[in-house]
């Protein structure tokens, strides 16, 4: 992913403008986080994301806050800024359909992309999807902000995570093409500052 003349993230790979909503359904704990996001709006001048992106954010460290089997607080924390950077590498923090998938396309999204069958704020490959070649889940399940943190939390904590850099530990779930997680690293101190700005209001 590379940044723009004006600085805003960009996704490394081709998205189309798609259906843009004010606030996607996110699952079950979309009440919990929904008042989080207004205490942030104080918070968006500060950050190098639109409030659409703040707000896929939110729910990524909302849910790494409270998702039980992490550990202690700071691997909490740890978990989220972990989250963050593959996102924003991933999609730019954009819930991305697939063209290659007609059923993405009818969920809320803010773009489309082309890769594989992946689909998703984590870019995750939907279970027997055309040009899938793994299994995280189903497209709606992808497509749920909360739902795709956690299953990418349930894969960070299959291994001794902590022992890794952020961009290997991420590299280690997401399996992507840099086998250093170079992808990654460069948006550790973005994901780090952006998960303390908003770490006391996912309480």
């Amino acid at each position: 992913m590379k940044l723009g003349r004006d600085g805003w993230a960009r996704p490394s790979r081709s998205l189309a403008t798609g259906v843009r909503p004010a606030l996607p359904r996110m699952g079950p704990d979309a009440d919990a986080i929904a008042s989080p996001r207004r205490r942030l709006k104080a918070l968006t001048p500060m950050l190098p994301l639109t409030p659409q992106q703040l707000h896929w954010a939110t729910v990524i460290v909302h849910t790494c806050r409270h998702t039980a089997g992490i550990g202690d607080p700071d691997h909490h924390a740890r978990a989220a800024d972990i989250a963050l950077q593959v996102a924003l590498a991933e999609s730019g923090l954009r819930m991305t359909a697939n063209g290659n998938n007609p059923r993405s396309l009818t969920l809320p999204h803010d773009a489309v992309g082309w890769d594989h069958g992946s689909v998703g704020l984590f870019q995750q490959q939907v279970t027997g999807a055309l040009h899938s070649t793994a299994s995280w889940g189903t497209t709606e399940q992808c497509m749920d902000a909360v739902w795709s943190t956690r299953r990418f939390l349930s894969e960070l904590v299959s291994f001794r995570w902590t022992e890794l850099p952020n961009w290997l530990a991420a590299q280690r779930v997401q399996n992507s093409f840099d086998p250093l997680g170079e992808n990654y690293r460069r948006w550790d101190a973005t994901a780090i500052a952006t998960r303390k700005h908003l770490w006391d209001a996912a309480k």
